[in-house]
């Protein structure tokens, strides 16, 4: 059972993204006191060495990089789910994303017309890629 996005730490979040949105998978190699982050063809993207294993040390972060978090949007795009951002002049510090089903549109059933308010709730964060990663997380089911 994931926990709630708002009691992850960053490297939960990390791993999170990386399973449930990339389909990537996390291993402990305990001979090297590592845990590492490896992709669908068993390249390593991401390794952890502290022993809490609370902060990405080296490799593939989504919350730093908006490259990284932007490989979340593709994954996303080729499940079928669209994608908005937007962001406020005033509070440089918000940045909010949302996904919707793509065959919904960004908002509206394309077959009824039919606003969907819950598709286009966006996720508020102080950085664009965190708010990615966080509305990743929420579009493939993981709970606020």
């Amino acid at each position: 059972m994931w926990k709630g996005l708002l009691h992850m730490t960053d490297r939960e979040l990390v791993v999170a993204a990386a399973g449930k949105v990339m389909g990537w998978k996390l291993k402990h190699r305990p001979r090297r006191g590592v845990f590492v982050l490896a992709d669908g063809n068993g390249r390593v993207v991401a390794a952890w060495s502290d022993a809490n294993n609370t902060s990405v040390h080296s490799g593939w972060n989504p919350l730093l990089s908006l490259a990284d978090a932007w490989m979340l949007v593709e994954a996303l795009k080729d499940k079928q789910w669209s994608f908005r951002y937007g962001n406020n002049a005033c509070a440089p510090s918000q940045h909010a994303v949302a996904f919707a089903k793509a065959y919904r549109g960004l908002g509206a059933n394309i077959l009824t017309g039919e606003y969907i308010e819950a598709d286009m709730e966006p996720v508020v964060a102080d950085t664009a890629p965190r708010a990615i990663v966080l509305a990743a997380l929420r579009a493939v089911g993981v709970p606020a």
